[in-house]
């Protein structure tokens, strides 16, 4: 997202360091792969189409990312917090007004059909939207939103799993209503 946020600067840095608990806490870090709890992380990173609405409604096509972890509560069930967002116009160094994105904050679940931690899952979660926009005049607001996701999983030995994820996304930050749709790539490992 854009590096001249600060807040989503924030954002990162704390994913970042919840991963790195993550793994170093993990109890099962450079062990065999196991289906039962445990700690997780991973990261998302794709594609998506984002549309908002204030007083005229703008479609963009941008970039997605997030940062995932959490505790695995059965050989199904992943409950966790994921902080990622949309990056609707990249922040730049030299011109303070260049930057636009959203960013979320939520609480998920990701429930597997099989209880393998392999193939389709479903993922949904909520919670805390952060629009910003550092044009002169620019709005800024936070909010709520909400996503539904469907993936599938696939195992790749010592290096957690790899596979592709389709979410929808709905919030409203303040005045701006969204909708996204985005397809990426998910990496995960317990």
């Amino acid at each position: 997202l854009s590096s001249a946020n600060p807040m989503s600067s924030n954002y990162f840095n704390i994913a970042a360091a919840l991963l790195l608990v993550v793994a170093l806490t993990s109890t099962r870090a450079g062990a065999a792969e196991s289906t039962t709890g445990g700690f997780w992380g991973g990261v998302e990173l794709g594609a998506g189409n984002i549309r908002r609405a204030t007083d005229a409604s703008h479609t963009d096509t941008t970039i997605y990312m997030a940062f995932k972890g959490g505790y695995a509560v059965s050989k199904r069930l992943l409950l966790g917090a994921e902080l990622g967002g949309y990056t609707l116009e990249a922040g730049d160094l030299w011109d303070p007004s260049k930057g636009e994105g959203l960013s979320q904050v939520f609480l998920i679940a990701q429930y597997y059909l099989w209880p393998i931690r392999e193939g389709w899952y479903i993922k949904g979660g909520g919670g805390y939207v952060s629009y910003w926009n550092n044009n002169p005049g620019g709005l800024e607001d936070n909010g709520w939103g909400a996503l539904i996701g469907f993936g599938y999983d696939w195992r790749t030995g010592g290096f957690g799993n790899f596979g592709p994820l389709l979410s929808f996304d709905y919030g409203k930050a303040g005045d701006i209503d969204y909708r996204a749709v985005a397809l990426a790539l998910s990496w995960s490992f317990l």
